[in-house]
């Protein structure tokens, strides 16, 4: 019973001192309660093992455990107390169904929702899980990996940066810095050779120059291979933002041509306000939400004024009726008008 106690106390990150009689005493309760415990302990495992799969917590660290623990206090929250009533085995049998389903339809998973339809988020889980013999050989394997200890994730370039750090370790007569090889190790698995190709380089014009210390030259090494790697990291995501851009701008333009061919067939007989596609483009010109969107219409707007010059004026008093619009987004367009009406743009 011992080893229970402390066993127990190790998942939740504790050291206790002392022997069963000393922790009891300690926190005030029955040696004899314990061993009923105890007892109600190994009959509710051997009822739940065969059906149940236990992940080890990580020592420590009772974190992991969190979430599952926080559901079971919402569940009781939900459920609240269980009635049975015991005045014969018939109506103990009929309380204990009830009250099971109650408890199960209480809970948040398996109560009906309004957004599924009536559903509850364990028929839609189920409905988008068809397979349960895929589930558990995938549970399964997150198991496994679980349980491994000291997981690594090593990347497939890992060898050439071993390679360049031992050759540079060597060079530079850094050796006996790092006797065993794990600075190197940790190094090659965290950065590319790039990033330490570029390291190595800026070390050896430095130690060159005799400003580096022994005592600390290794640890200098690292933060200039760590500054490679961020350099190399940020023109990478500098070039994946500009790529997805592109794509992004080329669907934008896409759609709001079909905007506007839509707004020319529309407006094309059209005597009122409502129907004049210059006014109608100037509109869509203060009031989008994206620059993209309002360099288009104004683009389009000109378009149309290359021929109709005579109109800036009345289209400037239209513009400055367009309350809902930004006073900013109104001033700039007029004011590109005006300058386009006097040719200064």
């Amino acid at each position: 019973m011992h080893t229970l106690v402390r066993e127990c106390a190790a998942e939740s990150g504790l050291s206790p001192a002392g022997n069963l009689s000393e922790l009891c005493q300690q926190a005030e309760v029955n040696r004899t309660q314990v061993y009923e415990k105890k007892a109600q302990l190994k009959q509710v495992q051997a009822a739940i093992e065969p059906t149940t799969k236990r992940l080890p917590a990580t020592p420590a660290r009772t974190e992991n455990k969190a979430v599952i623990e926080g559901e079971f206090g919402k569940l009781e929250q939900a459920v609240g107390n269980l009635h049975l009533d015991d005045s014969s085995l018939e109506n103990l049998k009929r309380s204990a169904v009830s009250e099971v389903i109650r408890a199960y339809s209480a809970g948040i998973n398996h109560a009906g929702r309004a957004e599924f339809d009536g559903k509850s988020r364990l028929q839609v889980l189920r409905d988008a899980c068809p397979d349960p013999e895929q589930d558990r050989a995938f549970l399964e394997q997150l198991r496994s990996a679980h349980v491994q200890p000291q997981r690594q994730d090593v990347p497939a370039s890992q060898p050439v940066a071993r390679a360049l750090l031992d050759q540079g370790f060597a060079r530079f007569r850094l050796e006996g810095l790092d006797p065993k090889g794990e600075l190197r190790t940790w190094l090659s698995a965290r950065f590319t050779p790039a990033a330490i190709r570029q390291g190595l380089a800026l070390f050896g014009t430095e130690q060159a120059k005799g400003r580096l210390r022994d005592p600390m030259a290794h640890r200098y090494l690292v933060k200039l291979i760590q500054g490679a790697q961020e350099e190399l990291d940020l023109r990478e995501q500098e070039r994946l933002p500009r790529e997805f851009a592109e794509t992004e701008r080329r669907a934008w333009l896409g759609e709001l041509e079909q905007d506007y061919t839509l707004l020319t067939t529309e407006c094309e007989n059209g005597a009122t306000p409502e129907h004049d596609l210059a006014f109608r483009s100037s509109g869509l010109a203060v009031f989008g939400s994206l620059p993209l969107q309002r360099a288009f219409w104004e683009e389009k707007l000109k378009a149309l004024l290359a021929t109709q010059r005579q109109r800036i004026g009345v289209l400037c008093r239209h513009i400055r009726r367009l309350c809902e619009a930004a006073w900013n987004q109104r001033f700039q367009l007029i004011s590109r008008l005006v300058a386009r009406e006097q040719q200064l743009a």
